[in-house]
């Protein structure tokens, strides 16, 4: 199913006009007309909020393999990809819906087929609500946020975008979206548990980037990182 039917049947069941669309997403009337029409798909931060706008997964709104009723069996809440968070170097104190976790700019991981870092990292820090991370019963302490770089994820995660990883969370979970150290990348991925040993990485970008299908054993490094559960992007 086609993105363009997607978003014009998502509007159809709960009675979204045009209008509703471009205040949503605050783009302008021509871009969300090309959307209606299959001329191009919404991207960056347009997409994120799209998706937030109806409470679906980016991924399966871009996605054209993926029908219309797997909308409905999308096993978690979209919410932990839109939860607040902002950059805060002062030193003006906490909120007390607010904690802070660690934010390395200068770290980034790759969308593509690899990036070395090659600089020391130097932490700062973002504030989350404090309730969203209780919900989602994920520790402050276990959440690292990073760059992405690289376009194999686009149009979710467009080069340049931020996540936040959730260290604790290293259980592969078919389809869900990781950060992972593999021969010393960092890179963020979608993960599938083939059979055995083997494990599948998958981009977003599937025109440019082919799946990669990699035997786990003690040749191969590969360290899951963390699960991604927010990120934001900027155009």
């Amino acid at each position: 199913m086609e993105t363009k039917d997607k978003i014009t049947k998502m509007c159809q069941e709960f009675g979204y006009k045009r209008s509703a669309i471009i205040k949503a997403t605050e783009a302008n009337k021509s871009t969300v007309s090309t959307w209606f029409n299959g001329i191009s798909k919404p991207t960056g931060i347009y997409l994120t909020r799209l998706s937030k706008f109806f409470s679906v997964d980016p991924e399966w709104l871009i996605d054209d393999s993926q029908d219309w009723l797997s909308r409905l069996r999308l096993r978690e809440s979209t919410q932990h990809f839109f939860a607040a968070a902002e950059q805060w170097e002062s030193k003006q104190s906490l909120g007390d819906s607010e904690v802070e976790v660690s934010f390395y700019k200068n770290i980034e991981a790759s969308a593509g087929f690899g990036y070395n870092n090659s600089t020391e990292p130097e932490p700062r820090t973002l504030r989350f609500s404090s309730e969203t991370l209780a919900k989602l019963n994920i520790s402050p302490e276990n959440v690292v946020c990073i760059k992405v770089q690289g376009n194999s994820m686009e149009p979710v995660l467009p080069s340049g975008a931020t996540v936040g990883v959730d260290t604790s969370s290293c259980t592969i979970e078919d389809g869900k979206l990781y950060a992972i150290e593999h021969d010393g990348l960092l890179r963020i991925k979608v993960l599938h548990r083939i059979t055995g040993s083997k494990i599948r990485l998958r981009s977003y970008n599937h025109e440019e980037y082919e799946d990669e299908i990699i035997t786990v054993d003690p040749l191969v490094k590969l360290r899951i990182v963390g699960r991604v559960f927010w990120y934001s992007v900027i155009l």
